[in-house]
């Protein structure tokens, strides 16, 4: 098990065991390890420990100013939604007891912008090519063209990283085939943990030592005509956010 992980099995022992002033400064890291995490495992056994935890300690009362704004609750939990044109969010604990504070920021892209690529610790490219490997481009393709997508992770970190995960969503014009159910495609790919096919992409969890690079494959078709948004290609390592690697988004169009 992760470090992360660790820690939150034990929490879930200092709960059990009634020692919850050292729980609630346990509690603080395990919090900041999941805002990171992207292991299941890390995840449930965190949401586990800090629920038992929120059980023991949920009939105490919250007290605080939060924008100049008294709020109080008789429960453990509370949320406040705060001005987004301000741009910051002041609190001030009123109570004796900590206080936890999380801020979540969600937004939704605006139709037609792009994401940039980015990478640390890993690198990543993708190409698009026909069964003979001969490049094919994506962003200006004849409908009906049976196509595949290579996409190729190298491991730059310097260590082994065990439990990467690659994920291709596909735009909507495109159906993703799948090879597993109707005989191997033209492509082979290289060895991974587990690959999963949906109706609108894939996702491969593998592993790779330092400095190794692997190429996984997509089966593809372009069904209809249209311009629709490629997503990016996103590959994490599950333990740590901070080495991930993800190309552009891209504009395509399919063509009669």
């Amino acid at each position: 098990a992760s470090g992360e992980s660790n820690r939150a099995v034990m929490l879930n022992t200092l709960v059990l065991c009634e020692r919850l002033t050292e729980a609630r400064e346990l509690a603080g890291e395990v919090a900041e390890s999941m805002n990171d995490a992207w292991s299941a495992e890390t995840i449930a056994f965190g949401t586990r420990a800090m629920s038992r935890l929120a059980a023991k300690i949920g009939r105490e009362a919250i007290e605080a100013e939060v924008d100049g704004r008294n709020t109080h609750s008789a429960n453990a939990i509370t949320g406040y939604t705060p001005e987004i044109s301000a741009g910051s969010t002041a609190i001030r604990n009123s109570s004796d007891a900590t206080i936890w504070a999380e801020l979540s920021l969600t937004s939704k892209p605006e139709a037609g912008s792009r994401q940039e690529a980015g990478a640390s610790g890993l690198s990543i490219e993708r190409s698009f090519v026909n069964a003979s490997r001969q490049p094919v481009n994506p962003c200006s393709m004849q409908q009906s063209t049976d196509f595949y997508e290579l996409i190729s992770v190298r491991n730059l970190s310097g260590r082994t990283l065990k439990g990467l995960e690659l994920t291709q969503n596909c735009p909507t014009g495109w159906e993703v085939f799948n090879d597993r159910l109707y005989g191997a495609g033209a492509i082979d790919e290289d060895a991974y943990n587990f690959k999963d096919m949906r109706n609108d992409g894939a996702s491969w969890n593998f592993d790779l030592d330092a400095g190794e690079k692997r190429t996984f494959v997509l089966h593809l078709n372009a069904v209809y005509e249209g311009e629709f948004m490629l997503p990016a290609a996103v590959c994490r390592y599950t333990e740590d956010g901070g080495i991930y690697a993800n190309t552009e988004s891209a504009t395509i169009r399919t063509t009669r």
